[in-house]
């Protein structure tokens, strides 16, 4: 730009044309054939046939432009058609009422198509004269200097300013277009977690009846404090909710899509005993909706867990969205979602309630039972042991037996098969799982207090490694009558942190303090590290059915203690493990806990 400038600052510099200057070189076909071979620049102006009053008129803008050219050595010539008709058919003129300009480059002719005034056709050749090459300028004898001290400063100063401007409008369409996403997006709330609690009616209770003020309840965790702030509520008829499960919504992860075993009371038959799905989302009011269910036809469910809760990597192929559902029976059942309908024909865009998807069978239904009452059910709990590409491994959790099951699931062939058992040590019934996901250990927690280790793999049974009791660590004394009955009722409870440096454990004859257990590194054997009471200053024994760790770096633990309808927090140290006592809150029957991020990621 500021050799254009200069450019045309000494154009016009050059002085303007006068009577006496001559007219512009006349031009025949040879001539034109001459300029065609050199490799100097030129203007060459055409006269068509049929434009004799307006070429006319041109003469005297052609004379001065003439002068500016010969100025730096530059022709102008002018062909006349009508003397010259093969010269302007070989440049392809046709007749016309107007004179056309054309600039040879020195290799080829481009047509000017602007006014034919002095001023425009000025500025055209500054443009054409700074598009050449510096040799060539030398040559015909043109120095930008000759525009004079102030020409190129004044083209510089032009240039900041346009770029300024272009800065300026830049800056404005950037700010509109974020205050339009800004204003378009909804409300999104600073990031917190959410504690969902889920009700059981606990049988000591002297008021027997059901749904009155239990179900579902949301508690917000105020960072690092441990302090639980109730947020809302959905009262539900005959809760008892033994787990629950979350799958992300679908437009623009807001919200979640919980899964939730309703376990069957079986004395006095209520509730549906199936997995009903409720709409979370915090923007919203309510935040908690009822979303549909599904009753299973093996029998009532009291366990669920997600087959995508572990994956090997990518390629999760059907196991995303598949859930496998246990029955009191032994009997198991592959979930999945209701086939989606297209988006324009469904008023929600949350992700649909679970259907029955295959029932599994497995050989270990058979033989007689070890135990009865409080250990008749057939399976307590059911979680995704170890994972490949094309299926799944589930532990089951059999206490009627004593035993833990391992089955490998495969969707996209709709089958399952059993891999093996392992029997727990002798009297021991297990009753929670967790797993090690890299190491493939499970760890199996037996109501009477035994945490048994067991090796789990894709190709032989699983393999009892050894068994640590933690009814030998507690040292309060053992409850009598009402507390018995809800000590016993009250079923043990086991989280694995999420770096797999420490377990954290209520049961057995230990139910009214929670255990912190910390593990080697490979997982396989575990030591209790620390003891720290529920309820130091209750005067009753406090058992906790509940525990679940919240926070992004898990500093927080949670337990729900049914009997006495409370929620205690406790501060974690990340790096020891150990609890402190931070908050106290009232909550009916609490029973089930599942700490969600809020926004969804």
């Amino acid at each position: 730009m500021p050799m254009r400038a200069a450019l045309l600052a000494a154009l016009l510099a050059l002085p303007r044309a006068s009577a006496a200057d001559p007219p512009p070189l006349a031009m025949t076909a040879a001539d034109l054939s001459t300029l065609i071979r050199s490799p100097l620049p030129a203007f060459v102006a055409f006269h068509p046939v049929g434009c004799a009053a307006a070429c006319a008129s041109r003469l005297a803008v052609w004379q001065s432009l003439a002068a500016r050219l010969r100025g730096v050595r530059v022709a102008l010539g002018v062909v006349e058609c009508a003397d010259e008709p093969e010269a302007c058919a070989s440049r392809k003129v046709s007749p016309s009422d107007a004179p056309v300009l054309k600039f040879w480059t020195g290799k080829t002719f481009r047509r000017y198509t602007g006014p034919l005034e002095l001023r425009q056709l000025e500025e055209y050749a500054a443009a054409k004269l700074a598009e050449l090459p510096d040799a060539t300028k030398a040559e015909l004898g043109f120095a930008p200097a000759a525009a004079g001290g102030g020409a190129a400063p004044l083209g510089a100063a032009e240039m900041v300013q346009l770029r300024l401007a272009l800065l300026a409008l830049g800056a404005g369409l950037a700010g509109a277009w974020l205050l339009v996403r800004w204003l378009a997006l909804p409300w999104r709330e600073e990031g917190a977690t959410m504690l969902l609690v889920g009700s059981r009616q606990h049988p000591t209770e002297r008021v027997p009846a059901r749904g009155a003020g239990e179900g579902f309840y949301v508690f917000r965790m105020c960072g690092s404090s441990g302090e639980m702030v109730p947020v809302a509520q959905m009262v539900v008829e005959a809760p008892n909710i033994a787990c629950m499960l979350a799958a992300r919504g679908q437009e623009r992860g807001r919200g979640y899509l919980l899964h939730v075993v309703c376990e069957m009371d079986r004395e006095s038959k209520l509730g549906k005993g199936g997995v009903a799905s409720v709409r979370f989302d915090a923007s919203t009011s309510p935040c908690l909706a009822d979303s549909g269910g599904v009753e299973l036809s093996c029998g009532l469910t009291c366990a669920l867990c997600s087959l995508d809760a572990i994956s090997p990597g990518p390629g999760k192929g059907n196991f995303a969205e598949r859930y496998v559902a246990a029955a009191y029976d032994g009997s198991l059942a592959v979930l999945k979602p209701e086939r989606k309908q297209p988006r324009w024909t469904r008023p929600s865009t949350w992700r649909s309630p679970l259907t029955g998807a295959l029932e599994l069978d497995f050989s270990f239904h058979a033989g007689e039972a070890t135990s009865s009452g409080a250990s008749a059910s057939a399976v307590a709990s059911v979680l995704v042991s170890h994972a490949t590409a094309r299926s799944r491994y589930v532990a089951v959790a059999d206490p009627r037996r004593g035993q833990l099951h391992v089955c490998r699931v495969l969707v996209d062939e709709s089958a399952a098969t059993t891999i093996g058992s392992v029997a727990m040590p002798p009297g021991a019934h297990p009753a929670v799982l967790a797993v090690h996901p890299s190491e493939g250990i499970v760890y199996v927690l037996c109501e009477e207090g035994i945490l048994a280790f067991v090796e789990v793999s894709h190709s032989s049974p699983p393999r009892l490694l050894s068994h640590l009791s933690l009814a030998a660590n507690s040292t309060s004394p053992r409850p009598t009558g009402e507390e018995a009955e809800a000590a016993a009722y009250t079923p043990p409870a086991l989280v694995l942190t999420r770096d797999t440096n420490f377990l954290y454990a209520v049961c057995g004859e230990a139910r009214g303090a929670i255990l912190a257990l910390s593990l080697t590194a490979d997982g396989k054997a575990a030591s209790v590290l620390a003891r720290t009471p529920l309820d130091p200053s209750a005067d009753a024994c406090v058992a906790a059915a509940g525990l679940g760790l919240v926070g992004r770096r898990e500093e927080l633990l949670v337990a729900a203690c049914p009997a006495a309808h409370r929620l205690l927090s406790f501060r974690r140290d990340v790096g020891s493990g150990k609890l402190t006592r931070a908050d106290e809150v009232q909550c009916p029957s609490p029973y089930t806990l599942l700490p969600l991020g809020w926004p969804p990621a």
